[in-house]
C-alpha cells in the first residue's frame, strides 16, 4: 500500500486509520509480526501465546484487549518510518523518559479504564514521535 505525502508526514495519522480499521485476527498478527509474540502477551495481560493463538481465532476481545492492540500498533507503525521490527520490539521494553520512565510496553498494560486509554495512547505516540530521528 503506498501511502500519500500526508501520511509520511504525519505517520501517526496513517497508524491510526491502519490500526482502527484493521479486524482483530489481523490486527493481533501485525502487532505480533512487528514486536513478537511474548511482549503482545504481556502488553495486552495474557499468560501464554495459546491465549494469543484462541483470540485470533475468536477475534472477540474484550474492549480493553483491543484498545492495547490497536495502540501497539499504532506505535509500532508510527517507529517503523525509521526503524526495524527488531528496534521496534526493544524499543517497547526500554525505560522511557516521555513515559515516568516506564517501558512502554509496561505503560501500555497499566491502562485500565477508558479515560485512560486516550490519554496513554496520546503519551505513547508523543514518544514514539520523540525517539525520530
Amino acid at each position: 500500500m503506498q501511502r500519500r505525502d500526508a501520511d509520511t508526514a504525519k505517520p501517526e495519522v496513517h497508524a491510526i486509520q491502519v490500526a482502527t480499521m484493521t479486524p482483530v485476527p489481523l490486527l493481533l498478527k501485525r502487532v505480533i509480526d512487528l514486536i513478537g509474540d511474548r511482549l503482545t502477551c504481556y502488553i495486552v495481560g495474557f499468560g501464554d501465546a495459546e491465549a494469543l493463538a484462541t483470540l485470533q481465532s475468536e477475534g472477540d476481545p474484550p474492549w480493553l484487549t483491543t484498545h492495547r492492540l490497536e495502540v501497539a500498533l499504532q506505535t509500532a507503525l508510527v517507529l517503523r518510518t525509521q526503524y526495524s521490527d527488531d528496534q521496534i520490539a526493544v524499543w517497547f521494553t526500554w525505560m522511557n523518559d516521555h513515559l515516568n520512565d516506564e517501558s512502554p510496553a509496561r505503560f501500555l498494560r497499566s491502562v485500565a479504564t477508558e479515560d485512560e486509554c486516550q490519554t496513554h495512547a496520546r503519551a505513547l505516540i508523543a514518544a514514539a514521535k520523540a525517539y525520530l530521528m
